[in-house]
């Protein structure tokens, strides 16, 4: 279905370059037609695709995006303006549990932040997951600790307090 509001879409795509690369589309219609008619915007190596627009629309489009692709697509937001929607199993937790096994840390030797939906999986695979006060109930229900907000520099707040450098 298709309403009429305005949304910009951004196509987030890998590359052999070293930053990833995207593509700006911008409509008056905010739809998840958008998905059903995908190739015409099929660029290869899609990684993530977000629509930016009204939290309350935005909502109910999440909604139907996940009733259309079900269980193949992972929908979150990661700002109240900001929808996002990558393959299902994609996430900040998987590529933090990647990373470390790459490094050849242990996961209880990482310590992570976050304040959007979308740092959920990685505050709970890290072995100290922090949320910023400025985080929903949900991002703060999934931390062990609730630390001061990006504004008031709680990130600093929480490496000075455990490192002993205050």
């Amino acid at each position: 279905s298709q309403e009429t509001k305005f949304c910009r879409y951004f196509f987030f795509f890998s590359s052999r370059r070293r930053h990833t690369r995207y593509i700006d589309w911008s409509s008056d219609v905010c739809s998840s037609d958008l998905l059903v008619n995908f190739n015409q915007f099929d660029p290869p190596g899609i990684t993530k695709i977000m629509y930016l627009g009204d939290h309350e629309y935005l909502e109910k489009l999440g909604s139907e995006i996940k009733s259309r692709f079900g269980m193949d697509l992972s929908v979150m937001f990661s700002n109240p303006i900001f929808l996002e929607f990558m393959a299902e199993g994609v996430s900040k937790g998987n590529a933090l549990s990647e990373l470390a096994d790459y490094l050849g840390f242990g996961l209880e030797n990482i310590m992570a932040f976050g304040d959007g939906e979308n740092d959920i999986s990685m505050i709970k695979t890290a072995g100290i997951g922090i949320a910023m006060s400025n985080a929903n109930t949900e991002v703060k229900e999934s931390a062990d600790l609730v630390t001061l907000s990006n504004n008031e520099d709680g990130v600093a707040e929480v490496l000075e307090d455990y490192f002993g450098l205050n």
